[in-house]
């Protein structure tokens, strides 16, 4: 049987985020965010990353030509985003400039967008081939369906308990074409 220290330090768990900042993301700025990762245990830190001024940053709507530095950070507990962004504030960060997401999220969002990334048509080949006999007969039976259903319907007699009814007469069925069936 495992010792109870085994059985932590195999089970032993990391967790991937990605800490956005948009403008300027300061030395600073950066050491209060790692102050505040330390609560954490930070396995590692990536570098940093900046993209050039965009005019409406992805994540970060409200704001315009800005650039969007990114990081990278393991954890060894897991971080409430809540949380971190509490304390963030409370140290004087601006929490509207700052996100941070799960890296599996993030993992799977950009799967998706990869996904749905695709130019021009789904074919490569744009001509299909001709129809043979048996694609044609498959086609015309399939489109002319319907039409048999309804003749079937119009040639299709119902019992109905009581016996028939008569057939409604209208004031066009009579040859002066006033007399009402209702009544006069």
């Amino acid at each position: 049987m495992r010792s109870l220290t085994e059985f932590l330090t195999e089970s032993k768990k990391s967790y991937e985020y990605r800490i956005k900042y948009v403008g300027d993301f300061t030395k600073e700025k950066q050491e209060i965010l790692k102050n505040i990762l330390a609560k954490f245990n930070p396995q590692s830190y990536g570098s940093i990353k900046t993209t050039p001024v965009m005019k409406c940053p992805y994540d970060f709507p409200n704001f315009e030509n800005e650039s969007v530095s990114s990081m990278d950070v393991v954890l060894e507990y897991p971080a409430s985003i809540h949380q971190v962004m509490e304390l963030a504030a409370s140290k004087g960060c601006d929490v509207d400039r700052l996100k941070m997401l799960d890296k599996r999220f993030l993992d799977s969002v950009d799967a998706e967008d990869a996904a749905k990334e695709h130019d021009g048509a789904l074919l490569d080949n744009q001509a299909l081939p001709e129809q043979n006999k048996e694609q044609k007969d498959a086609s015309d039976a399939y489109g002319n369906s319907f039409q048999n259903v309804v003749k079937d319907m119009e040639t299709r007699e119902y019992e109905i308990a009581g016996g028939k009814t008569p057939k409604a007469t209208f004031n066009t069925d009579t040859e002066d074409k006033s007399k009402s069936p209702v009544g006069n």
